[in-house]
Formats: structure tokens, C-alpha cells, sequence
């Protein structure tokens, strides 16, 4: 399988896992009709005997796919099928997987903010996003000497984090309800 899509895009769904169908995937970026050339290069140097070599192409949606398989079949590949509807078109391989195809080659987007939670020693759970959209602190950033890069190994005091009690009374530190006062016994 070739799947000629950007790297941004990868990052985000990344290829499927063709290991079980004992295959694998070619990355190779189709940057538009001005690359032909450069494009047809690239991909004769990641198969080695391309004149007897079946392709399938993977795209986001099925417009660059078939003229790459029209340009591959052209400069000597066997065969280049196209997928229809790529990864995210109308019956593409996000709508079909579920249905047609095996779980162990489904494409699963990749979660963009992981976070962590840590309990603290009185059941409160501290929690850390680890998103790098700030610069970083002066404590992250890297210091170079001499042409080598150091890299500071000093926690970040401005790290953003929120303390939530798991009690269902966060204000009274002894962890109990308060005290209602003493009925008054009937006469």
C-alpha cells in the first residue's frame, strides 16, 4: 500500500496495520501535479522491482489517488489501484471499517492532549495536561555551550495544575460532615 498523504495528517490517523495481510505501508507525500517527477523517483526508490509490483493508493480523499495511479501505471508499475473515498471521503476506509475490514487494520485518530492525574496523600487528584502550546518555561528551555544543546532537567514551577478533592466535603480538612445541633427533646 502506498499512502501518499502529509505527514500533519499522518500524525493524526496515521496507516493502517497491514502486518496480519502480510503487507506493509509506503509513505510518500503526493505534493500536486508540479512533483510528478520528483513524486515517481521517490516511489521507484522505496520498491525495489516496481516493473512486476502491484500498488494501492491511499489518500484522504479519492482526487490525488487516481491521477497517482494513472502516473504510476504510466512509468512502468504492473498495477495501482485507488482507493475510492480515500481515508475520510464518502465511503472511505474510516466509514467502511467497522463494517468490511478487520479491527487490527482500522485507522483510530490519535487523541491531540494526553493528561495525567496523580492522587495526592489526602485523595485529591491533581491533574497535569502535558499540551506544549506556550513557548516553554525558562526551567524547559535549552541552553547550548560549545555547539552541544543541555536541556534542563528542572520541574516546571508554572505548570498548570488543578487540586480536586475526591470528598464529598473538599472544605473540612478531618474528612467529616458537619455537625447539625442537637434536636430539642419534646415536652
Amino acid at each position: 500500500m502506498l499512502d501518499i498523504r502529509d505527514g500533519k495528517t499522518l500524525r493524526v490517523f496515521g496507516s493502517p496495520n497491514l502486518r496480519v495481510l502480510g503487507k506493509s505501508v509506503v509513505n510518500v507525500e503526493y505534493r500536486g501535479e508540479g512533483d510528478d517527477e520528483g513524486f515517481v523517483k521517490r516511489v521507484k526508490e522505496e520498491f525495489t522491482d516496481f516493473g512486476s509490483t502491484s500498488v494501492v493508493i491511499l489518500d484522504n480523499f479519492d482526487g490525488a489517488s487516481m491521477k497517482v495511479a494513472e502516473l504510476l501505471v504510466n512509468n512502468g508499475f504492473k498495477e495501482a489501484y485507488a482507493i475510492r473515498g480515500g481515508v475520510r471521503g464518502d465511503n472511505g476506509w474510516l466509514d467502511i471499517q467497522e463494517t468490511l475490514l478487520p479491527p487490527s487494520v482500522h485507522i483510530n485518530p490519535k487523541m491531540k492532549v494526553k493528561k495525567s492525574l496523580e492522587v495526592n496523600n489526602n485523595g485529591a487528584i491533581e491533574q497535569q495536561s502535558d499540551v506544549k502550546s506556550q513557548p516553554p518555561s525558562v526551567a524547559e528551555s535549552k541552553q547550548t555551550n560549545n555547539g552541544y544543546a543541555k536541556t534542563s532537567t528542572e520541574p516546571n514551577k508554572c505548570a498548570r495544575s488543578t487540586l480536586r478533592s475526591s470528598s464529598p466535603y473538599p472544605m473540612y480538612p478531618d474528612m467529616k460532615p458537619p455537625s447539625s445541633p442537637t434536636p430539642s427533646k419534646p415536652q
